[in-house]
């Protein structure tokens, strides 16, 4: 039982981590296009937090793993 609860968490856990790599990558494309300084660091901000929040997930992710196993993250 706890094995299931493990891989769904761990399913749970990468799809959220996915929708914040799709927001990243959303910020960095719109972040190219902005010319106003007040939004380009409103966006600026906004992706730190999205980068935070896929490291607090990367690491919630690795705490699901088995014992010895460790997940390497491409930047």
């Amino acid at each position: 039982m706890k094995t299931l609860y493990l891989a769904l968490l761990r399913i749970w856990i990468y799809c959220q981590l996915r929708a914040v790599e799709a927001t990243i990558d959303g910020q960095d494309t719109c972040l190219e296009l902005v010319r106003d300084p007040s939004r380009h660091l409103r966006i600026t901000l906004a992706r730190q937090d999205a980068r935070r929040e896929r490291d607090r997930l990367r690491q919630a992710y690795n705490q699901t793993l088995p014992v010895g196993f460790v997940k390497v993250w491409a930047s």
